[in-house]
């Protein structure tokens, strides 16, 4: 209420009945010059509406400056008032006419120019009061520093999270997933522990299962399946990948099962990234040290030098000792990389072959290298570790050769069972070779080098 106002109540002035929701005003006296100066202009019969009008907004306008809600309403009513001073300013045009030269004057204190301009900058003042008011109830809900506000409370639950997880993953916490995993480690690696114990198995040609029986036993297999196919005889039946396994998914599965005989890790690195750059699909590491890097390709054609490049930057972003680009079609390789073939740099480039044979040759011909690499280090003779694997390069080439004959076989039998007993031969001396010299090398430089022959 403004400094010129004054409210008379007289004999309980506002009486409200609940059963009609009327509200009735006895007596009530506003002494306001522009509230009279404004009724005064209207016509007696519109005086009662427009003191309706006027309330309800009024009692509309303060609820939304209150809670907020209903700002919408406030507007609809002032279209409405709007539309209804239309009415009575068309009703009264003739009269407003006649009165207009008296009250254009906007320097006149009473002039109609001078009330339509205060009124409209208390309309345009209660607005923005209104807009003040909204504004302010969001800051506070959306406020972080203020701890009940809906931003404070899901910091504070996204604080809990993260010491969930810090907890979790700090390695003096025991019960934690890294204090399990490092206490599986060390009885893993501890002394007499599996680690030891599986080494000494698969670092032995007699004994089943190692890496080294197992690229035999491999060979010899798909040479027999070579030697039924000649005869007439049905081929053993190849392991199918579960359908709908993508080819990446496929070389995971191939790559934990070579790994896991020797302890090695395999990594899904697929989706990690060095500054925009692809790592590379899979990364192994071996047991005793060094680590390897591995492409998937499924594609109709592939460069040879865009996958020279490719496994190189791998190798870069990962720090890997060698890189292995498989390709799930032979047809995609160039001849120069087909089927098998090992490049400088340390980068092998293969098909994955039936089963995935010629890339299980060219997983265990990078773990050759790295055992020769190992040699090295120890300041042993590497010759010979080299000498035989790039023997078994070459044999294993011949048999990729033989393997594409398959097609005409029946026109090369003779060919194919004289060259498959020679290659058979080369890798068992080749095999024997490599296995005497491991052995020395493991006995150390103080014993003498007993070499020994394979089962």
């Amino acid at each position: 209420m403004s400094d010129g106002e004054t409210l008379t109540e007289k004999h309980e002035a506002v009486e409200l009945d609940e059963r009609t929701k009327t509200v009735c005003i006895h007596n009530l006296e506003i002494r306001e010059p522009e509230v009279y100066d404004y009724l005064a202009e209207r016509e007696i019969e519109h005086r009662p509406e427009v003191v309706r009008q006027a309330l309800r907004m009024g009692v509309q306008g303060l609820q939304s400056m209150r809670v907020g809600r209903d700002l919408d309403y406030v507007q609809k009513e002032f279209a409405q008032l709007g539309r209804q001073m239309d009415d009575m300013l068309a009703e009264t045009r003739n009269e407003i006419e006649a009165r207009v030269s008296a009250q254009i004057d906007p320097d006149k204190r009473d002039s109609f120019g001078a009330k339509l301009t205060e009124l409209v900058a208390s309309a345009k003042q209660g607005f923005n009061d209104l807009l003040d008011t909204v504004k302010t109830g969001v800051e506070e809900d959306f406020d972080p520093a203020k701890e009940h506000s809906y931003t404070g409370q899901m910091k504070r639950r996204l604080d809990e999270v993260k010491e969930y997880v810090d907890k979790q993953f700090d390695a003096s916490y025991e019960d934690g997933h890294v204090g399990r995993f490092l206490k599986d480690i060390k009885g893993y690696l501890g002394p007499n522990g599996a680690m030891q114990t599986t080494l000494e198995e698969r670092l032995s040609v007699s004994q089943d299962g190692s890496p080294l029986a197992l690229l035999k036993n491999d060979i010899l297999t798909e040479i027999q399946s070579l030697r039924d196919a000649v005869i007439g005889e049905q081929a053993v039946e190849e392991k199918t990948i579960e359908k709908g396994y993508k080819f990446e998914e496929e070389v995971e599965g191939k790559l934990r099962e070579l790994a896991k005989p020797d302890g090695d890790v395999v990594e899904d690195i697929s989706t990690e990234a060095v500054a925009g750059s692809k790592l590379g699909d899979f990364l192994v590491t071996r047991a005793q040290g060094g680590k390897m890097v591995v492409e998937a390709r499924d594609r109709q054609s592939i460069s040879t030098p865009a996958a020279l490049e490719d496994l190189r930057q791998a190798m870069d972003n990962t720090q890997a000792d060698w890189g292995i680009l498989v390709s799930k079609r032979p047809e995609a390789l160039s001849q120069d990389a087909r089927p098998f073939n090992v490049f400088p740099g340390s980068r092998i480039i293969c098909a994955y072959g039936d089963a995935g044979d010629v890339f299980d040759v060219a997983y265990r011909w990078a773990r050759f290298e790295l055992l020769a690499e190992e040699a090295e280090a120890a300041e042993l003779d590497p010759s010979v570790v080299r000498e035989q694997t790039e023997a078994i390069k070459q044999a294993v080439k011949t048999f990729a050769q033989l393997k594409k004959q398959t097609t005409t076989i029946n026109n090369a039998a003779a060919k194919i069972n004289s060259v498959a007993d020679e290659i058979k031969g080369q890798i068992d001396t080749a095999r024997e070779i490599i296995e005497a010299h491991l052995e020395a090398a493991a006995q150390g430089p103080n014993e003498p080098n007993q070499p020994h022959g394979g089962s």
